[in-house]
């Protein structure tokens, strides 16, 4: 049984990546061998979510796509090689190696993933079908496939979800509940969880470790079409 996608991770870090998802249509696997020993790969499923993302360290505003693929070799996960993304309709592709991608193990699952996945030009992504090509030492190749469908957001009509910290206590300011990721200064991930706008409170704070340099990303929960994301703010405990 396929389990659930992996946590989030941090935008921005490691291979320009993406998991942003829109009308997301998943998966199918199959592979095809062009060369010669060991077991074929298999995509098992993917999972893609799109982001609308404000990156408030470069002042820009783009599409990010994080991309997660659940994937099988009876030869070990150390012999997949390359991961290949190709809108087919605009020619464009992107293309991630063993040292560039992440590996989840997750409810008995494998999966590789690219969590900040950015368009090649310009602020979004081509709409419509993507295929998925892994392949491994051998030369041996599985097929999968992803859609992107919703359409690009207005980014002038849009609000992003920001945290003010020039208070008592930080405060939240967003349309409805988001999502807050909170990272160390070395980059890992200390707390992940949903709070309601507003204040953040006792209970939150408790959780968010005592120390400087702490920074703060906000996206809206999961759902259909273009999620929002907003950071890194700073927060200093």
């Amino acid at each position: 049984m396929l389990s659930r996608k992996p946590d989030d991770s941090r935008p921005g870090t490691g291979l320009e990546t993406m998991r942003l998802f829109v009308g997301f249509a998943a998966v199918l696997v199959l592979g095809s061998v062009i060369g010669c020993g060991g077991a074929v790969p298999e995509i098992l499923y993917a999972d893609a979510e799109l982001f609308l993302v404000e990156d408030r360290e470069t002042g820009t505003v783009g599409e990010s796509l994080r991309l997660y693929v659940a994937v099988n070799d009876g030869d070990g996960i150390e012999d997949l090689s390359v991961l290949s993304i190709v809108h087919d309709e605009s020619e464009l592709y992107w293309q991630a190696s063993a040292e560039e991608w992440v590996v989840v193990d997750q409810d008995g699952d494998s999966w590789i993933g690219m969590p900040d996945l950015r368009p090649v030009s310009g602020d979004v992504f081509p709409r419509g079908r993507y295929r998925l090509i892994l392949e491994d030492e051998s030369l041996q190749e599985a097929e999968g496939s992803f859609g992107i469908t919703a359409p690009p957001l207005e980014i002038g009509a849009i609000v992003f979800p920001s945290l003010i910290t020039d208070g008592s206590e930080p405060v939240v300011a967003a349309d409805g509940p988001v999502v807050m990721h909170v990272f160390t200064r070395v980059g890992k991930l200390a707390v992940s969880r949903e709070v309601s706008s507003g204040p953040l409170g006792d209970t939150i704070l408790k959780e968010i470790p005592e120390e400087s340099g702490l920074q703060v990303y906000l996206s809206s929960p999961p759902g259909d079409g273009v999620r929002l994301m907003s950071g890194p703010f700073d927060l200093d405990r």
